[in-house]
């Protein structure tokens, strides 16, 4: 993996990895970013094809904490996933989670929240 200029993890790697996630999940695999931002506005995410494609090539400041999670619950993570890189363990689990239905979820947090009582 790699990281921003500053070494850091960027909001542009970030978008990509899960634009990237998000096409293989959906079986879209030549989803274009004007699709993709379609996509994001039918589900309720308030964003412009220019911003997005502008975040994803890194040419945009880091958004706001709204948009930031806007798009986490688009993508199905956490708004914390665009502060540091997760693992590729983490990417899959989030992956899987986002797929299951909300049932599904609540039994899975439930789980966790057990498991760390």
């Amino acid at each position: 993996m790699t990281v921003g200029d500053s070494g850091s993890w960027s909001i542009a790697e970030a978008l990509n990895r899960l634009i990237d996630d998000y096409k293989e999940r959906t079986g879209q695999p030549k989803l274009s970013i004007r699709a993709l931002t379609r996509q994001m506005r039918s589900d309720g995410v308030t964003i412009s094809h220019g911003t997005l494609q502008n975040l994803v090539n890194g040419t945009h400041g880091n958004p706001g904490r709204e948009l930031q999670n806007s798009l986490a619950r688009f993508f199905g993570v956490s708004p914390v996933y665009f502060d540091a890189p997760p693992t590729s363990l983490e990417v899959e689990v989030m992956g899987r989670f986002a797929d299951l239905s909300p049932e599904r979820q609540e039994a899975v947090l439930q789980l966790i929240n057990d498991l760390h009582a």
